[in-house]
């Protein structure tokens, strides 16, 4: 018997994708370095499509007789082919945009 019950959704990679963001945003903050930046925007791009993929594993799998959601599938197919060819530093500017916004609020 496992340790841990397998998840009904995808909460931890969530998780790991917050923590992954709010890394990318106080290094924005913080004016750090392009390569670090790059480096986290490359581990949030990561987490971005681990939460993808664990979501299209859900959403592929029939449950007590509901037919799968095709729509929900390509929708889900849709975001991981934006996230995988867009590119770090259009990541990085799209975080310092969403952070310029919240400043002149």
């Amino acid at each position: 018997m496992p340790s841990f019950p397998p998840r009904s959704n995808a909460s931890k990679k969530r998780e790991v994708l917050h923590k992954k963001e709010a890394a990318l945003r106080l290094a924005i903050k913080r004016a750090c370095g392009s390569t670090k930046l790059k480096a986290l925007a490359e581990s949030v791009r990561l987490a971005q499509l681990a939460v993808l993929k664990a979501e299209l594993h859900w959403v592929r799998e029939p449950r007590r007789g509901k037919a799968v959601d095709v729509e929900r599938v390509s929708a889900i197919e849709g975001k991981v082919l934006h996230w995988t060819e867009m590119s770090i530093d259009a990541i990085v500017a799209a975080f310092a945009d969403k952070l310029s916004v919240k400043s002149i609020r």
